[in-house]
């Protein structure tokens, strides 16, 4: 006959087994979760992947044309340039000018003969579209043109104080179009290439001091866009 102990030591023997039982279930639980978790994680992780691989191919496609729109554009260069000088004439046509100015001159320097003649028709370009919105205005393409003038006197003339001049001129129209404190790739570059502007002017505390607010910017860039990034995979979880 089993004794009163028995029976007591049995139940608790037979309690702490269900204990261990329920145990075992919550980490098995546990365990399903997080392998959902790494599931979605995986599948987050390969969506992003096939929106990069898109991305890229749409980039691809992009070149390609770009390409083939500027092997075209070399191949009928006399009539860019007739075309151009026509348009820089008709002072009362602001609107072909634009247009000239946003499809054409991207590709000045391989249009043109030389880059003093690409620089010309920049600078007459230019002084048209201030003539038009007034100096001050905070016009993208008026921008453009500054940091294109810029660009040319730094790699193609080496007048480091010429291109300091209008890479400043574009950074202060684009400050103007995006905001004092704006952090924008395009303000980021400029002052990057303003740094590179001084240096190369043999001007180096001022080419670090540049410098170093490119790479602030960029840092504070990539970190805004890495924690939207989170944030988009936080809600869609």
């Amino acid at each position: 006959m089993v004794d009163a102990k028995e029976i007591s030591a049995l139940k608790e023997k037979l309690h702490a087994q269900e204990e261990l039982l329920r145990a075992h279930e919550d980490l098995i639980h546990a365990k399903g979760q997080l392998l959902d978790e790494k599931e979605n994680q995986i599948q987050d992780l390969l969506a992003m992947k096939n929106d990069h691989i898109r991305e890229k191919q749409q980039l691809k496609r992009e070149l390609r044309d770009k390409d083939s729109w500027i092997v075209q554009l070399m191949g009928q260069k006399d009539e860019a340039v007739s075309q151009f000088q026509q348009l820089l004439a008709q002072q009362n046509q602001p609107v072909s000018v634009l247009h000239l100015v946003n499809h054409r001159l991207p590709t000045m320097e391989e249009t043109f003969d030389s880059p003093k003649t690409a620089v010309k028709f920049l600078k007459q370009a230019l002084s048209m579209l201030q003539m038009i919105h007034g100096e001050s205005k905070a016009d993208p393409t008026i921008a453009a043109l500054l940091w294109e003038l810029g660009w040319m006197y730094y790699w193609k003339f080496r007048k480091y104080q010429s291109a300091i001049r209008y890479y400043k001129q574009a950074l202060d129209m684009l400050k103007k179009i995006h905001g004092g404190d704006a952090k924008h790739e395009d303000i980021a570059r400029l002052l990057n290439n303003i740094g590179a502007a001084y240096t190369a002017h043999g001007e180096s505390e001022m080419g670090n001091h540049y410098m170093h607010q490119h790479l602030e910017m960029y840092d504070q860039i990539t970190t805004s866009y890495l924690n939207a990034l989170c944030t988009d995979s936080d809600d869609e979880v």
